[in-house]
C-alpha cells in the first residue's frame, strides 16, 4: 500500500499513527508550536509521528528546537515533496494550527484526501471547516485543546472517518475548479 511505502521510507512503523502539517518552515507559521502540541500528543500516544512536509529558512532552527525537545526521529522534516498529494490520504491527522490570513490550500489539500483536520478557529479556516462535522477548530495557540482534539481523532476511528469524509465532500463541492468557476460566473 501507498502507507506502507510512505512508512517503509521514512522508517517508521506501518501502524503508527501520523500526524502532518504542511507549508513554509518560517516563523510566522507557528511550526515551533505545532511541535510542542506534538510532545503533548506523544504523551498519550507515543507511537505518533509528526510529519513536517515544506522546507524554508527557519528549517535548520526548528530542527534544533525539534532535536531538544523531542525523541530523535520522533519528529520528521521530509522538506519539500512533490508528492504531498500521495503522502496526505495515508496521515491520520492533518495540522493547520497557526493563524492563517486566506484558506491554505495544504488544508484544503488534506481535506481533499479526506482526512480529518484540526485547525486553530482563524476565519480564513472557518471558511472550510465547521468545527465537529468535516474538521475540528480549536481556540489558536490552546496546545492543550488542539492535543485533545488530536487524541480524540486517533481514538475513535468512526469520528475520523466521518470528518474526513464528510471534508471530502465538501471540499469537492464548495472549493473545487467548477465551484470557483460557477461563483465568478454568478459574480458577473
Amino acid at each position: 500500500s501507498d502507507r506502507a511505502k510512505l512508512t517503509s521510507d521514512l522508517g517508521i512503523a506501518e501502524d503508527a499513527p501520523l500526524i502532518a502539517l504542511s507549508g513554509p518552515l518560517i516563523r510566522t507559521k507557528e511550526i515551533d508550536e505545532a511541535i510542542w502540541c506534538y510532545e503533548l500528543v506523544r504523551v498519550v500516544h507515543p507511537e505518533a509521528r509528526l510529519l513536517l512536509l515544506g522546507d524554508g529558512p527557519d528549517r535548520a532552527r526548528l530542527e534544533r528546537f525539534a532535536y531538544l525537545v523531542s525523541i530523535p526521529k520522533c519528529i520528521r522534516f521530509c522538506g519539500f515533496r512533490c508528492d504531498q498529494a500521495a503522502i496526505l490520504p495515508n496521515v491520520d491527522v492533518f495540522w493547520q494550527l497557526n493563524y492563517s490570513g486566506s484558506t491554505p490550500l495544504a488544508m484544503l489539500e488534506a481535506m481533499a484526501a479526506g482526512r480529518p483536520v484540526v485547525a486553530s478557529d482563524a476565519l480564513a479556516h472557518r471558511a472550510a471547516i465547521e468545527s465537529g462535522r468535516n474538521g475540528i477548530l480549536v481556540p489558536h495557540l490552546n496546545r492543550a485543546m488542539a492535543a485533545r482534539a488530536t487524541d480524540d481523532v486517533l481514538r475513535d476511528s468512526a469520528l475520523g472517518a466521518r470528518l474526513g469524509a464528510n471534508a471530502k465532500a465538501d471540499v469537492a463541492r464548495d472549493w473545487s475548479l467548477d465551484a470557483a468557476l460557477a461563483a465568478v460566473d454568478r459574480l458577473y
